[in-house]
């Protein structure tokens, strides 16, 4: 989102060692306000390897790290008036991070007149389901946009089709869902609306950070005053645009890139 030049202010932990170092250095070049990313002498700097399988999806190891000691007090002393998007990465393996605290922020967040966008990476190969729907029970109805991929949705919600699954997750409170669905592009549904955005071929290199850039091109899309739907052509081609190369960011698309997209989509 930095990249496109949108105000971005981070909120997170990090350890006090030379990562946590350099991840704030490596933000604060490209743009991203800091002043809300602590450091801790409790827990080292998070880390994830990501392992690339030829004919299968990503591999993740992942450490907690200073995650751990994050919590939804960290986002809400973070909120101010002008604040139009707020987004929530990674939610479920944050340990700390209370659903109903959380909730709580989000709504306040709402209430300024910021749009909520939710995003989450389920913690374990095996996840204790009705853990899962108790953390986001009380967060889904504070979101604006709830955006899983289609396998988390499908462990959610018991539902191997995109409609059922979509629509049990507005049963539960989300009020817009969007899963994305690697190559097959993406998939939209309100309580009113249902659309399928269809993928924009690529040579794919690796998928790492695909989703989170799909997120970032939504959220471009809707700071322009594109609405959801529409915002999902921007999102699938920074999405998909992290799939050139290798590495989360060095395959997106360019900002005049993504401006020309932007102007199609008014059209």
């Amino acid at each position: 989102l930095s990249k496109l030049g949108v105000d971005v202010s981070l909120v997170g932990r990090v350890g006090k060692d030379i990562f946590g170092t350099a991840v704030k250095q490596y933000l604060e070049e490209r743009g991203v306000r800091t002043h809300s990313v602590s450091t801790t002498d409790k827990f080292v700097t998070s880390k994830t390897v990501v392992l690339t399988v030829k004919g299968e999806d990503r591999r993740f190891i992942h450490c907690f790290g200073a995650n751990k000691a994050l919590s939804a007090a960290d986002l809400m002393n973070a909120l101010s008036d002008d604040i139009a998007v707020v987004y929530v990465g990674g939610y479920l393996v944050m340990p700390a991070v209370d659903p109903v605290e959380t909730a709580a922020a989000l709504k306040a967040a709402r209430a300024g007149g910021a749009v909520v966008v939710l995003d989450v990476v389920l913690p374990h190969v095996s996840p204790d389901v009705e853990i899962i729907k108790k953390n986001l029970e009380p967060v889904l109805p504070e979101a604006d946009v709830f955006a899983p991929n289609e396998e988390e949705a499908a462990v959610i919600t018991g539902f191997k089709d995109n409609r059922s699954q979509a629509e049990a997750l507005l049963d539960m409170g989300a009020r817009t869902v969007i899963l994305t669905r690697g190559a097959k592009g993406s998939y939209f549904k309100s309580k009113d609306e249902e659309w399928e955005e269809p993928p924009i071929p690529i040579e794919y290199i690796d998928g790492a950070g695909a989703g989170d850039a799909f997120d970032a091109g939504l959220i471009f899309g809707m700071l322009n005053g594109l609405s959801v739907k529409q915002s999902m052509k921007l999102a699938s081609a920074y999405g998909a645009s992290a799939c050139r190369s290798i590495g989360c960011t060095t395959g997106l698309l360019e900002p005049q890139e993504m401006h020309k997209i932007l102007r199609d989509s008014r059209i």
